[in-house]
């Protein structure tokens, strides 16, 4: 099971990329009514294996949930149960949309953890292939810089830190700000961190290990 990032990570050079060409594109943009779907699909799964008692089912569930949603697990140690269920419900209840309206409803952490997947799907991919910075130019599509020189200013192989770090550029905050959105209840409080740990989101297939019910 891989470690967790305890601190948070350095700030990265933001740079236009095909999705987000500008600053403030992140939030501008929407969650189509597909992803608010797998979203709701993804809070009511995670909330389901907390419930469930330890057990074989338990953690086959958990593999699959960290497979598809990368950092999910981490979500879920992150977050109080009740504010798992407001995530899940604000997908409906404010998507489809432009990402904005989540962060001016206090659930900035939703399209946040949604981006956060991704980048960390990405990152997995490139430490699975063994791909070095000048083998990714334009290789990982649109979320990402294409620019050769930015990728071999980053740490190597790139961990959680940069995924993290990546999503506070494009979401226009400090990383140690992005942190604490990540983990934020919905009620404006901090969601208490099961584990611990300062830090969010995990690349590793553990995913952190299962999430205290709370």
């Amino acid at each position: 099971m891989s470690a967790l990032p305890r601190e948070s990570p350095c700030a990265v050079l933001w740079e236009p990329t095909a999705l987000w060409p500008r600053p403030g594109a992140f939030w501008s943009g929407s969650l189509d009514a597909g992803e608010c779907a797998q979203l709701v699909e993804k809070y009511t799964g995670l909330l389901g294996l907390i419930a469930q008692g330890e057990g074989v089912s338990r953690a086959a569930g958990l593999r699959q949930l960290a497979a598809r949603w990368p950092g999910a697990l981490r979500e879920g140690q992150l977050a109080p149960r009740a504010t798992l269920e407001a995530r899940g419900r604000s997908c409906l209840a404010l998507g489809p949309g432009v990402r904005d309206r989540w962060r001016a409803a206090g659930l900035a952490a939703v399209p946040l953890w949604a981006e956060l997947h991704r980048l960390l799907g990405d990152l997995a991919r490139i430490r699975a292939g063994r791909l070095g910075p000048a083998a990714l130019q334009g290789a990982l599509g649109e979320r990402w810089p294409a620019s050769a020189a930015w990728w071999a200013a980053q740490p190597w192989p790139p961990d959680a830190r940069l995924a993290r770090s990546w999503l506070a550029a494009i979401a226009e905050c400090d990383p140690v700000d992005l942190d604490a959105l990540l983990r934020k209840s919905s009620d404006g409080g901090a969601g208490d961190g099961g584990a611990g740990d300062g830090g969010a989101g995990d690349g590793g297939a553990g995913d952190g290990g299962a999430p205290t019910v709370r």
